[in-house]
Order: C-alpha cells, then structure tokens, then sequence
C-alpha cells in the first residue's frame, strides 16, 4: 500500500497541523520550490493547507497521473479513451442511420438531381410541338409564343440557385455534423470549393 505520511519513514516530518514552507516540502519530496509554487496556484495542493495535507494531496495527484486520470500531457490514456469512445459511437450511429436509409451517396443524388433536370428541360421544350400535333388548329404563332415563354422560363430557372439558408444548414450538417432545423437561419459561408457550392454547381438546382 502507498504511504500517506513521511512520518513512518521520516521521523522529522511534520504533524497533523503542522505547515511547512514550499522550500522545505520541495526538500522533502524532490521537487523544486518552483514546482510546488505551481501546484499550489494550480489547485494541486490546497494553500495554507498543513503539510500532513499537502502529501495526501501530492500522492494523490501523482497516482492520477499514473493512472491516466489526470494527465495534462499527450498521453493521458482517459482522454484517449473518451475520444476513442466518442469515435466509435459515432461511426456506430452513422452506420445505424445509413441502414435505415437517412443517407445517400452525394455523387449519386447530384447525377440523379441532373438527370431529372435534363428530363424535365427536354420534356418541357418539346410541349409546344405536342400541342400543336395534338391541336392542329392552333394557329403557328400561337405555338411560338408557347414555345418562346417556355424556353424563358427554363433560362430563368437554370440561373436560379439554393438559398444561402439552405446552404448554411448544408454546410453545417459537413462540418459540424448535426442538423440544424429549417427555422434556424444559418449562413453558408463564403468560401471558394465548399462543398455547397460544389453541389450547386455540379447539379444547377435553383
């Protein structure tokens, strides 16, 4: 078992009540006086505390030390634990959420985003010759006009682009990681490559 008192190894030590200087606990312990200087403005030992206290206090912060309890440094295996821990339960709970279909791949989605445009686009170009096949007695000008209004239409919404709302609440579920709710006005940066203005850019949604 670890000693809680030098009294057992060295009789001189002070007593329960008993103070001692920070020169002389560094003494007595191996430190320098500038170490127990800053243990004491650290917390690690209680000022005014007497020296019976003082060692409790050390031996305990040096076991947690030991046990990775409380480490400052790289190695504190706590820390690496808890990050490691945190790590696995979010690869856990993206892997729960792909199976339940709440995810997509990106490339996917865009190519099928500009697919669906071109349908639409090619569909809706073709509307004016359908209707004047299928209504011969429209006069041709008529059919111009439709076929004008819709090929102005379609220009217009091919310069159309997400809502800088919606891009923020986009770039906030790829950096941050969570969802932000519609009602929450979040402000796509703006960054050149993000990956919003990349899938802006990549499928031409308005």
């Amino acid at each position: 078992m670890m000693q809680t008192s030098f009294a057992e190894i060295h009789p001189s030590f002070p007593k329960i009540g008993e103070s001692m200087t920070e020169a002389e606990f560094a003494a007595y312990v191996g430190r320098d006086q500038s170490t127990i200087s800053r243990w004491l403005s650290d917390g690690v030992l209680t000022r005014g505390a007497d020296a019976p206290t003082w060692l409790r206090e050390l031996i305990d912060h040096l076991a947690g030390q030991a046990a990775g309890r409380r480490g400052n440094g790289p190695l504190d295996l706590v820390q690496e634990r808890a990050r490691l821990a945190r790590e696995q339960a979010d690869k856990t709970n993206f892997e729960l959420r792909r199976l339940r279909g709440e995810f997509m791949s990106l490339p996917l989605v865009c190519e099928a985003i500009t697919i669906c445009n071109s349908l639409v686009k090619r569909q809706l170009l073709n509307l004016a010759h359908e209707l004047k096949s299928l209504l011969p007695e429209i006069e041709a000008k008529r059919v111009a006009i439709l076929d004008d209004q819709i090929r102005a239409t379609l220009s217009t919404l091919g310069q159309l682009r997400l809502p800088a709302e919606f891009l923020g609440r986009l770039e906030a579920w790829q950096v941050e990681g969570k969802e932000i709710p519609s009602h929450e006005k979040r402000t796509a940066p703006k960054k050149q490559g993000s990956r919003s203005n990349k899938i802006r850019d990549r499928t031409g949604a308005a």
